[in-house]
């Protein structure tokens, strides 16, 4: 190669690399949701949803890992974080001073073992001490109307627009039902209590 064709393939390597940039195999979206609770309250929780990349060069097609939760229970137990490696949260809600966590398998993984919920009834409760116990049956679970926190809806590149904002709770809705439908998770599907739970 002589000089003239070596200095033109050298300029063209930046331009030929830019077509296969590689992306970090795990990454994360994270942001502040308002979170609606059945007596109307509103609290603020921190999530952040843990990915894994199915390949290096492909953006946005990932795994879900698992997601992890940080809110306020207020007095006496303060703040409240844990990372649930394996799942998703769609609904956080109290009852007394008790708060309940539903939990449903992320696919993207094994998860933890055991299982921290039965998935006859996957609900985790968290009581005023910080102790968490799984339900073991519909019994120990209040009436609660809803699924209150945003579902995994969309595609990822779209979803990755609430990366490191407050996400209110009307836009959260109007999101979800424009999103949702396609997957058939929209809010008028979702927005209610467990199906298998009797009054």
């Amino acid at each position: 190669m002589n000089r003239r064709n070596f200095v033109l393939a050298a300029a063209a390597l930046p331009a030929f690399g830019a077509c296969f940039k590689s992306y970090p195999a795990d990454f994360s979206i994270e942001w502040d949701e308002e979170v609606k609770l059945h007596d109307d309250r509103m609290i603020v929780v921190h999530v952040k949803r843990k990915f894994w990349r199915r390949h290096e060069r492909v953006e946005w097609d990932a795994l879900y890992m698992g997601t992890e939760i940080a809110f306020d229970r207020g007095a006496p137990g303060g703040w409240f974080k844990r990372d649930f490696n394996g799942y998703d949260i769609p609904m956080i809600e109290q009852k007394g001073s008790s708060w309940y966590l539903s939990l449903i398998k992320t696919g993207g993984g094994p998860g933890p073992r055991p299982p921290l919920v039965s998935e006859l009834y996957p609900v985790l409760i968290v009581n005023a001490e910080g102790t968490e116990v799984p339900a073991r049956s519909w019994a120990d679970v209040p009436y609660f109307p809803r699924f209150n926190m945003l579902p995994l809806v969309g595609s990822l590149e779209t979803f990755a627009g609430f990366d490191g904002r407050r996400l209110a709770w009307d836009e959260k809705i109007e999101f979800w039902k424009t999103q949702g439908r396609e997957s058939g998770r929209s809010p008028e599907r979702e927005l209610h209590r467990f199906p298998e739970q009797t009054l």
